[in-house]
């Protein structure tokens, strides 16, 4: 279970959002809406831990991740909407990278089938289009031991069946009890997810989302 509670930050004099607060059960799949520039961004930040609010606690599995950072961290995975690739290298060595990191070598050639990378895993990654490095970016997910997976717009760039494949791994990833949070716009074809509109807090409130 992954409980947010009365979650504030400001960003200089700005408030981004105040007394934002959520519970989700292992297994579900969040969606974060708002326009551009809302705070869907330093919400998912927040929870990844790249920001500190100023109020609120978060807790994974009704334990205060700051009492158990280092272990959060491994079991959390953001994907930022900006590629984090190194670009002199091939795909495959951008993979074979994380692979490492994570120990998952083996698993390699499925990531790779997982989003059609086939044809460009010997291509630098400066050679590739946008929407082929965002797949690849993605194919992350696959290599991480994460439990959570923090997806800031995932959609953009892909084409359908990018689309398409990313939705199965989500889907699947809950359906082994991961619990996914994803901010976009975009219409998505994932089965029952909750929503949360970030402009709801922009302001003092004791509301709080949906529970899973």
């Amino acid at each position: 279970m992954l409980t947010c509670n009365n979650l504030s930050l400001n960003r200089g004099n700005k408030n981004i959002f105040s007394n934002l607060g959520f519970s989700l059960q292992n297994g579900a799949c969040l969606i974060v809406k708002g326009s551009n520039g809302s705070g869907k961004t330093s919400l998912l930040k927040t929870i990844a831990t790249i920001l500190k609010p100023q109020k609120g606690e978060i807790f994974f599995n009704e334990i205060n991740i700051e009492s158990a950072l280092d272990e959060y961290c491994y079991l959390t995975e953001y994907i930022g909407h900006e590629e984090a690739l190194d670009e002199g290298l091939t795909v495959l060595e951008n993979l074979k990278f994380w692979a490492e990191i994570y120990n998952t070598g083996l698993i390699i050639t499925a990531a790779i089938r997982t989003f059609a990378l086939e044809e460009v895993a010997d291509l630098p990654v400066k050679k590739i289009s946008k929407g082929m490095k965002r797949k690849v970016i993605l194919s992350k997910l696959l290599l991480s031991h994460a439990k959570i997976w923090l997806l800031d717009e995932p959609l953009v760039n892909l084409d359908s069946l990018g689309v398409e494949t990313l939705h199965n791994i989500i889907s699947a990833k809950c359906s082994q009890g991961g619990i996914v949070i994803i901010s976009t716009n975009q219409e998505t074809k994932l089965k029952t997810p909750l929503t949360l509109e970030i402009e709801d807090y922009k302001h003092e409130s004791n509301s709080s989302a949906d529970e899973a």
